[in-house]
């Protein structure tokens, strides 16, 4: 399996995708240059923190999950590499309760045979970073159609 997907975007340079990738981050982050590193053209970074998007569920109480991640994209002419996301740390509750990802222990989002734990918290984390993943992707296809915009 690849730990990436490609997107195409047949008649964009290298440059634009790069400019328009940058551009939509820094639409979605409050304040993109903490959160951004960069390779004037070839690659952008995000490692990002997540206080509210990512959550557990126990005893019908909500558990909110602080998640701080990279994710990076790579450009090439007519392309955009979004690099699967690398999940730095998770943690809970006022104690800073670390959650791991294969210690198998009760901390943790997999059991040691690889059953998941906690599927909320799979599935809340999966949904998190795809969506903003594909917000950043979307905003190509929008700043294409503000630059066909010509009033």
């Amino acid at each position: 399996d690849k730990n990436y997907i490609v997107y195409e975007f047949p008649g964009k340079t290298k440059a634009e995708l790069y400019k328009m990738v940058k551009s939509s981050i820094i639409d979605l982050f409050v304040s993109a240059k903490d959160v951004l590193s960069e390779n004037e053209n070839e690659s952008l970074k995000i490692r990002g923190v997540s206080q509210k998007d990512v959550f557990t569920k126990s005893m019908g109480m909500t558990f909110n999950i602080e998640t701080t991640y990279t994710i990076q994209f790579h450009f090439k002419e007519g392309k955009v590499r979004v690099d699967a996301p690398y999940i730095v740390s998770m943690t809970s509750g006022t104690q800073r309760n670390a959650i791991y990802m294969n210690r198998g222990g009760r901390d943790c989002l997999y059991k040691k045979n690889g059953e998941v734990r906690y599927g909320d918290l799979k599935e809340s984390l999966e949904k998190f970073i795809n969506n903003l993943s594909l917000s950043i992707i979307k905003g190509i296809d929008d700043k294409k159609s503000e630059d066909d915009d010509n009033w």
